[in-house]
């Protein structure tokens, strides 16, 4: 109900939330902000990268677009200047994060030849 005792049905309860989502929204900033952590996030929804809420973080947007496919879960995107807003490219580095489970020869070569299959065709 509303102060003034009329009820509203679901449905018009939803068009009125989405009249006031994204850029329609009185709190709009263009699409962009900063999270708690000082990266800046851009409202991209079609980014594979995007979160459920449509936001990438600037950063693995900016290395996804530079090597053609999107981020895989055990690479970062490192800040050379440690300034986590400052996203040009010459400021950025592809790292990873994957290990070999074992220790045997065989394993980190299997590891080795994944690695080279994965870049390889990012050089």
């Amino acid at each position: 109900m509303t102060q003034q005792g009329h009820k509203v049905t679901p449905q018009a309860r939803e068009a009125s939330i989405k009249a006031r989502k994204g850029k329609r929204s009185p709190a709009w900033k263009g699409g962009r902000h900063k999270d708690r952590n000082g990266y800046v996030m851009v409202y991209n929804p079609q980014h594979q990268n995007a979160t459920a809420k449509g936001y990438v973080q600037e950063h693995r947007m900016v290395m996804s677009d530079h090597i053609g496919r999107p981020l895989i879960s055990k690479e970062n995107v490192h800040h050379i200047n440690g300034d986590r807003s400052d996203n040009k490219l010459s400021n950025l580095e592809l790292w990873n994060t994957m290990q070999p489970s074992g220790q045997r020869v065989e394993d980190k070569v299997l590891f080795a030849k994944e690695i080279l299959k994965l870049y390889e065709q990012d050089n």
